[in-house]
């Protein structure tokens, strides 16, 4: 009896040496065809490690920050070590948590693996990755999208838009609430000072982490609370390509990065995702600013297999712009009726009073719907909420309607691209010559208008150089300009707001002065109005603190008022007015005037005219390049 328990421990010991023997060699086997086929420095490896090679000494290092990324204790900045403990842990025991196996962590790995390595006559266990199950509905994503949603004024680190990206389920084509959404963003503490939030966001004192969460959440935030519209991009990708994707999230969700507001951000990150599996580039890797209008840019000139990588384009217009378009479309009657009723505290009864049929009284209260709607975002009364009520009372007591076409906003990639060269001449009270130009970013006043915020500026790094008696001179060098009229489109209580302006940098006191330049901090606060579909006026008193030249002192004020006209869609033109008020010197006290113009609509360049005076004179022309 001792002697057959013995063999029977025997075999059962010798059975386990064999099967870890057998697994050893298969592991060793397959790290050596990795080895041979070069995985450790294959593109789609190095992608899915975000390894970065080094500029000056060889090696890489990953991008990522967790530590529970890596499977090798040097799997930052070894992807060889990395690939070779990622095949080790494929064969790995199946835990009783069986999401906490590496086949199901780093599922694209593991897919991509399987791929490439020659796994024909080896067996392993398979682990049931029912987490990732859940998550994509067992892989029913019929395809991807990107979102864009367009600057908001009130948040710095939103200036300039923000990119999501989601995924359209195959019984998500009624109900969008079906659909999940991809966020990359930077871990914020609540109530973060804005100037702390802005040092930190700058110089990286942030982390940033893909999330997740439904899409009708982001619907709801950025349109009804930030106002923002959405525009997302359906990606024209094949079932395999999606499928690579989701993977790949999978592995980041909770991940962190060092984040950047004007490098490292959504739109370096979400960019990344989809370049993994379109293998093109749609967000330079090698300038100083990842921008997410420039993932846009590209994405609508991008084509994968002759086909191109937008499907398709849908607008979700924020609940001020739903507003917004169904005031627009009624006639000038109808926009009358609506004055009237909320001049009269919403006196629905007004509606009969003027002889309107009743698809135009149907008009009107669906306009009014949205009105109210928007109201409550800014405060939700009881007074609104009766008002709601009777509008729905009438509502139905009239039949059905058939709702006016809507002309659809401009999208945001037809925009003109971010950065601007300017090759022009000059000529002033002194003298005449050469000017260079160069802005890297984004937008100002006369630049055309699509799928942004209207009537505003948005640049930074903006910086003039004149070349006059074979000499260049720097005629202005603005960090930042932040300016917008907040213009209201209906006329209606609390649509718009007061119209503001940020600016600062360093500039000539007055014109063809080289010699008097000036260190200036520039806010201003107004309002502007809609005088007609292609003009606006608008009036702003501003405030200057600056370096004191000769004896001008260290404040300014100017009563500012402009006119801004569209003239065609090719021509836009601004009229300025002003006077500059210097409290401690009469001599530079003086009214100034400017006259800018915008000569065509294309992405790629436009053509500027201009003439201004204050105390000097200059009249200017100039060519844009817009990249």
């Amino acid at each position: 009896m001792k002697t057959i328990t013995f063999l029977l421990i025997s075999i059962i010991v010798n059975g386990f040496t064999i099967t870890s023997a057998n697994e050893t060699n298969v592991i060793k086997h397959l790290q050596k065809q990795a080895e041979q086929l070069g995985l450790a420095k294959d593109p789609y490896w190095l992608a899915l490690g975000h390894y970065k090679k080094h500029t000056l000494i060889s090696g890489y290092t990953s991008e990522i920050q967790s530590k529970s990324f890596f499977l090798a204790p040097d799997g930052k900045t070894n992807p060889f070590s990395e690939l070779n403990a990622t095949i080790r842990e494929m064969f790995a025991g199946i835990p009783s948590d069986q999401n906490a196996h590496a086949q199901c962590r780093f599922i694209a790995r593991f897919n991509w693996l399987k791929t490439r390595l020659n796994w024909k006559g080896i067996k392993f266990q398979k682990a049931n990755c029912s987490l990732f199950n859940e998550w994509t509905d067992n892989l029913k994503v019929r395809s991807i999208s990107l979102i864009y949603a367009n600057g908001f004024m009130g948040n710095p680190a939103s200036f300039y838009g923000h990119i999501l990206l989601k995924f359209n389920y195959k019984d998500s084509k009624i109900n969008q609430a079906l659909d999940k959404s991809i966020n990359f963003g930077a871990v914020v503490s609540k109530n973060e000072n804005p100037f702390i939030y802005a040092f930190k966001g700058v110089f990286g004192f942030y982390k940033g982490v893909f999330s997740y969460g439904n899409f009708y959440h982001n619907i709801l935030f950025y349109g009804e609370v930030e106002l923002r519209d959405l525009w997302e991009y359906e990606l024209n990708l094949n079932q395999k390509q999606v499928k690579e994707l989701l993977f790949h999230i999978w592995e980041l969700i909770g991940r962190e990065f060092d984040y950047y507001f004007f490098k490292g951000n959504c739109a370096l990150r979400m960019s990344e995702l989809v370049e993994l599996v379109i293998k093109k580039p749609l967000i330079s890797k090698y300038g100083l600013w990842s921008m997410p209008i420039s993932a846009f840019h590209n994405l609508s000139k991008t084509e994968l297999q002759n086909k191109p990588l937008v499907k398709q384009i849908i607008h979700h217009p924020s609940r001020q712009e739903r507003f917004h378009q169904k005031f627009l479309i009624l006639n000038q009657k109808q926009k009358t009726v609506v004055y009237k009723i909320v001049d009269n505290n919403f006196q629905i009864g007004l509606l009969d009073n003027y002889g309107l049929t009743e698809k135009e009284k149907i008009e009107i209260i669906d306009m009014l719907f949205d009105y109210i709607e928007f109201l409550n975002l800014k405060e939700t009364t009881d007074e609104l909420k009766i008002v709601k009520k009777k509008l729905l009372l009438k509502r139905l007591s009239l039949g059905e309607s058939e709702q006016k076409e809507i002309e659809e906003k401009k999208y945001p990639h037809l925009n003109t691209f971010p950065s601007m060269l300017q090759l022009g001449l000059f000529n002033n009270s002194h003298q005449k010559g050469g000017r260079l130009r160069f802005r890297a970013n984004y937008y100002d006043m006369l630049s055309i208008e699509s799928g942004r915020s209207p009537y505003s500026t948005l640049s930074a790094l903006d910086i003039v150089l004149n070349y006059t008696e074979n000499r260049l001179r720097l005629k202005q060098f603005e960090f930042v300009n932040i300016e917008t009229l907040n213009l209201s489109k209906t006329g209606l209580p609390k649509d718009g707001g007061f119209a503001w302006k940020v600016r600062s940098g360093i500039e000539a006191q007055f014109i063809g002065c080289y010699s008097c330049s000036i260190f200036h901090v520039t806010g201003g606060i107004g309002k502007a109005k809609l005088v007609k579909s292609s003009i606006v006026a608008f009036i702003m008193l501003e405030s200057r603190l600056q370096t004191n030249y000769k004896k001008s002192g260290n404040i300014t004020s100017d009563l500012r008022n402009g006119i801004i006209i569209d003239i065609a869609e090719w021509w836009r033109t601004s009229i300025e007015i002003g006077y500059r008020y210097f409290p401690g010197s009469k001599i530079y006290s003086d009214v100034w005037y400017k006259w800018n113009n915008r000569i065509g609509n294309s992405q790629y360049w436009d053509i500027r005219i201009g003439y201004e005076k204050y105390i000097n004179e200059e009249l200017q022309f100039s060519l844009s390049l817009y990249w």
